[in-house]
């Protein structure tokens, strides 16, 4: 474990990365008229707000990051809707945060997803992931930071770890551990690496219910699973250094429980 105040500098370095860039972000938009941009900025700076309150030694209501998140995920559908990207979310791989890359890759190590049109088949080109790109110029598509890098960058600096370094068995003991006892996400988790090609994630009473309410329930949930399941599926992919998709999701009201089929895609 480390300090709390190194934990708390974390926090608080966390939150004013989200405010400066959704502010560029934004102070962009405004220049070049351009929405899609405004709509970014907005939820970094959403998530910066989270982040300044979530810090050691403080709590932030379940019902704060919940209305945060739907915030955050009606951003991402006005973004999917008007590109009309109704493929799958590929969550990328990373290179472990201690590994020494030249200045142009460092890129490479944030958890990135590719939000692709349906029509993709493939894998999402690497060297635009490594030039920072939004919209592909290869592929119908956009590179997002994913919904759960904040949820993982907690647990890691918390446990002093980088998931890119942890075999994917111990990753499935950590997880749900972590989520569960320590951050009050849901209270029950399994998480378990059925094949080569397969895991599967099976949780109840998760922090995110309201995103799965079928009359209302975001695009960008489906594609890409709530915070908690965005989390996981960086972690996997940054653990076996394949790329992710979510195949399937099927939420269980009564338990406020979801089951998630994740799929490993080979080269």
């Amino acid at each position: 474990m480390k300090p709390a105040r190194k934990n708390r500098r974390s926090s608080i370095g966390a939150a004013i990365g989200f405010f400066v860039i959704g502010v560029l972000l934004l102070a962009f938009s405004v220049l070049y008229n351009w929405q899609i941009t405004s709509f970014i900025g907005l939820g970094l700076i959403l998530w910066g707000t989270v982040f300044s309150l979530a810090q050691p030694g403080k709590y932030v209501e379940g019902s704060i990051l919940d209305s945060t998140a739907n915030t955050v995920y009606s951003t991402l559908d006005r973004l999917i809707n008007d590109l009309k990207f109704n493929g799958n979310g590929y969550y990328i791989p990373s290179y472990p945060q201690n590994a020494y890359l030249p200045e142009y890759y460092k890129n490479l190590k944030d958890s990135i997803v590719f939000i692709a049109d349906e029509n993709f088949n493939g894998l999402p080109a690497i060297e635009e992931v490594v030039s920072g790109k939004f919209i592909s110029n290869r592929d119908r598509g956009v590179f997002i930071t994913s919904p759960g890098s904040g949820i993982l960058h907690q647990i890691e600096n918390q446990l002093n770890i980088d998931s890119s370094t942890v075999p994917l068995t111990e990753l499935c003991n950590i997880l749900p551990r972590y989520m569960t006892e320590f951050f009050s996400l849901a209270k029950n988790m399994d998480l378990q690496i059925i094949d080569d090609s397969t895991a599967r994630l099976s949780m109840s009473g998760i922090l995110y219910e309201s995103l799965y309410n079928p009359e209302n329930m975001p695009k960008s949930v489906s594609l890409l699973g709530c915070p908690v399941i965005s989390a996981v599926a960086s972690a996997l992919a940054k653990s076996s250094g394949k790329t992710v998709i979510i195949k399937e999701q099927q939420f269980w009201p009564n338990m406020s429980g979801v089951d998630v089929v994740f799929n490993f895609v080979k080269e």
